[in-house]
């Protein structure tokens, strides 16, 4: 299995196309090679570019095939291919006792293949497999010392430019990961950003359909405020230690996320509605209880307004879930702040001890409410 897994490319479909591609230039070459055979009336050495170019157009409709195929059975197609293919070669070479330009010229292209396609393991083991067999062939072909020469530039010239190409690989594959990390995480808080929040609430909503998933949305009361008074330097740090508490409250398949500013979202799979309201008082709480230490030393308390809502109880779609939590911050800052309201549908319950909830426990508002216009500001 471990086998298979080094020589299954990084990307199939990227990978079947660059075969075509390499295949098909391959099989142009060995046609245009017999058409000037034709041409210079030299018909009697065209089994080699003929057969060759057959063979290579299989590889690349077998390769086509396959590249959709995610199974066991995809997945070891797509290891055999490449070793099919270098054997192939060889045994083309060896039946035509072809060790010249046109024998070998074939064997560049999984080398490429692997170095463009492959990890370092399949890198390493196609590479080797290569000079394996075209050593083979050049030894078995030609006299001993145009054996060593020949092999001796073909190694050079290959080995270099498969390490090259696989070096380009590397670099831009690690690039594109480090580019893939920044658009998923908040460089400043460590968590995820709104494309992912969105991805995981389709996926939860998609998977716990019965059980149902929970979405709080929070703001840090006067942040800009807090900006005003101490600094932006003291804001982002406030953003930091609440992303920190918000973890610690959460559990490892919750997911979290800064949406802009101040705003972080905590997504609940796997949440009944009837427990959403005790989760919203233990993250308040946490919060309410937290003193965060400035950069200049100093220290500040800290409240959140949020708005929680769940689905399917208020909500079918994640547009829908993310419009109700909305709906509830708005509600819980124009009731005070420093609380979480908790949509029920028709009725809102405050978690919270805010200037209207003294005694901490929840307070049921009833009837109608203004709807915001927009994304509650803080």
């Amino acid at each position: 299995m471990r086998l298979i897994d080094w020589l299954h490319p990084r990307d199939r479909r990227v990978a079947a196309h660059k075969v075509a591609i390499m295949t098909a230039v391959a099989a142009g070459v060995m046609l245009f090679e017999a058409l000037v055979r034709i041409a210079g009336g030299h018909t009697g050495d065209l089994i080699a570019p003929v057969t060759t170019s057959l063979a290579l157009f299989a590889v690349a409709v077998a390769f086509l095939a396959v590249r959709r195929e995610p199974s066991l059975v995809g997945r070891t197609l797509w290891a055999v291919l490449p070793v099919a293919g270098v054997v192939l070669i060889a045994a083309l070479d060896l039946a035509t006792s072809d060790a010249g330009f046109v024998g070998l010229f074939s064997f560049v292209f999984p080398a490429l293949y692997a170095a463009s396609q492959l990890r370092q393991p399949g890198v390493i083991l196609i590479s080797g497999l290569v000079q394996t067999a075209c050593a083979v062939v050049v030894f078995t072909v030609l006299p001993p010392i145009d054996a060593v020469v020949t092999m001796a530039y073909f190694a050079g010239i290959g080995l270099t430019a498969t390490l090259l190409l696989f070096q380009s690989v590397e670099r831009t594959a690690r690039l594109v990961e480090r580019l893939e990390q920044l658009a998923a995480v908040d460089p400043l808080t460590g968590l995820v950003t709104r494309r992912v929040l969105e991805e995981a609430t389709r996926t939860a909503l998609s998977r716990s359909p019965d059980v149902g998933t929970g979405l709080i949305l929070v703001d840090v009361d006067h942040f800009k405020a807090i900006n005003d008074r101490f600094g932006h330097p003291a804001g982002d740090e406030v953003l930091v230690q609440l992303a920190a508490v918000l973890r610690g409250q959460c559990r490892s398949t919750d997911v979290i996320s800064r949406l802009g500013g101040d705003e972080i979202a905590i997504l609940l799979p796997g949440m009944h509605a009837a427990d959403l309201p005790d989760r919203a008082e233990a993250l308040g709480v946490a919060v309410r209880g937290l003193t965060v230490t400035l950069p200049d030393g100093g220290t500040t308390s800290l409240s959140v307004s949020g708005g929680a809502a769940h689905a399917p109880s208020h909500a079918g779609d994640h547009r829908s879930l993310y419009t109700a939590a909305d709906i509830a911050l708005y509600e819980a800052k124009r009731s005070g702040r420093d609380r979480i309201v908790v949509s029920t549908g028709t009725s809102r319950v405050i978690v919270g001890p805010g200037p209207s909830s003294t005694s901490g426990r929840p307070e049921e508002l009833t009837g109608e409410r203004p709807v915001p216009a927009g994304p509650a500001q803080p």
